[in-house]
């Protein structure tokens, strides 16, 4: 799309562990969750995992992670270039206002990006059905674990995603698509142990 080439799925790589467990940081040795601990959902949805193992233990906004060589885990500005893009192929007005380049801007962005972005087929994730993954970036609805109590929430309802691009030293960056919204959620994760999915990026 444009200048960038993502992954079309969400990664799923490494050994399952647990979600009662909380995931190391070694790419030597990748710890993946499940959702509900059902490897069948990891074939399905792509895997979860906390934001320190999908980045290797690296805190560089372009570090390669969990992606194989060649990609990377996007950053947060990645997810806006994508989604300015989605927005003035789809004739929206204002893009750049509704995607700023900013680490200031929360919540909910855009009109109807995020169903153009969403993966059809699961009723429950769209917004009155409206999904048809115009771009063939098949957003899938993988919910996501929980830190409070590691268990998981979510699945074909939400799908949500890390960035590389720390906020701080226990927050991250965070992409979310709904059930309830057309929209992109963009916000700030204040617990870097929450299990997203991760999306590569072509270097």
């Amino acid at each position: 799309m444009g200048d960038q080439c993502w992954f079309a799925e969400n990664i799923n790589v490494g050994d399952r562990i647990n979600g009662a467990v909380n995931q190391g940081d070694d790419c030597d040795d990748i710890e993946k969750y499940c959702y509900n601990d059902d490897p069948d959902n990891c074939d399905e949805y792509g895997a979860l995992y906390q934001w320190n193992q999908a980045m290797c233990g690296d805190t560089n906004e372009e570090a390669q992670g969990i992606c194989p060589d060649g990609w990377r885990v996007p950053s947060h500005d990645d997810w806006t270039t994508l989604e300015i893009y989605v927005c003035n192929h789809a004739g929206n007005d204002d893009c750049d206002t509704e995607f700023p380049y900013d680490q200031t801007t929360t919540g909910f962005q855009g009109n109807d990006e995020g169903d153009l972005l969403k993966a059809s087929g699961y009723s429950n994730f769209c917004n009155d059905d409206s999904c048809d993954d115009n771009y063939n970036f098949t957003a899938l609805p993988g919910g996501y674990r929980a830190s409070s109590d590691s268990d998981f929430y979510g699945r074909n309802a939400f799908g949500r995603w890390w960035t590389s691009t720390e906020r701080n030293a226990t927050e991250a960056w965070r992409r979310s698509l709904g059930h309830h919204y057309s929209t992109v959620l963009r916000n700030n994760v204040n617990n870097k142990n929450v299990g997203f999915s991760v999306r590569c990026i072509k270097e």
